[in-house]
């Protein structure tokens, strides 16, 4: 556990910025310790913590500890020792109860390169670490360029820990990512896809390899896990 992370996770909830009530912030889901691979998107969902009718997720159904379960009010921090225990939750929580509507359709795209959260060999992070409510989508703009600003260094120090090869979900993520990272020896392409155009990125990053597309793995546009499977074999075969 680095010292950053640590800081991050005992922040009380900044005010102003529609994040969810009861969170804490998310810096990774996963074994970052042992990962090769890097998945991104924006940021965490509120149902990380809340079920349908916002309340906080408690006994077999907890995906994360949340401020209720340490005590804490949003105002307040966490304790070096809450922190710790909530970073451990980080850690495991692929063998917890992870959001499988959302994470089991990144999960089938990495197999294709030969990675999966749940052997350790892949972690996730995201650009924002809180959970929001709205969700990002129903944010104001002024709402969003505060979150960035807020938790981009923190975002470039997780990058910073070297990975074979990132991915970046979604033209939203490609967009934001080039702006707060410089992405060497970048190469934009247009593909086929599902009858359309969609964009792809590669580049290179810290020595590792960079790779994007533009439609978003959990839209339905993409459409189901054999759809998935099929873009992740196509930006393989036409990696530069």
């Amino acid at each position: 556990m680095k010292d950053s992370d640590r800081e991050k996770v005992s922040s009380a909830i900044p005010s102003g910025l529609c994040i969810a009530k009861g969170v804490i912030p998310i810096p990774y889901f996963g074994m970052i310790t042992s990962a090769e691979a890097c998945t991104i998107s924006i940021n965490p969902s509120k149902r990380e913590f809340l079920d349908n009718h916002e309340t906080i997720l408690q006994g077999n159904r907890r995906r994360l500890p949340s401020r209720k379960d340490f005590q804490v009010m949003d105002s307040e921090r966490l304790s070096a020792a809450d922190a710790k225990a909530y970073l451990q939750g980080c850690g495991s929580y692929f063998q917890r109860n992870p959001y499988r509507a959302w994470f089991d359709k990144y999960e089938k795209f990495i197999n294709v390169f030969g990675y999966s959260y749940y052997a350790g060999t892949a972690v996730h992070i995201d650009i924002v670490q809180w959970a929001t409510n709205p969700l990002w989508s129903g944010l104001q703009q002024k709402v969003r360029i505060a979150l960035i600003e807020k938790d981009s260094i923190y975002f470039r120090k997780q990058l910073d820990r070297r990975f074979k090869i990132i991915f970046l979900n979604g033209q939203t993520v490609m967009n934001y990512v080039a702006k707060l990272i410089e992405i060497k020896d970048r190469v934009d392409n247009r593909i086929q896809f599902r009858g359309r155009n969609i964009m792809t990125m590669y580049g290179k990053y810290n020595e590792g390899t960079i790779v994007g597309w533009s439609p978003y793995l959990q839209s339905q546009s993409v459409g189901g896990y054999e759809n998935i499977k099929r873009l992740a074999r196509l930006l393989i075969r036409h990696q530069i």
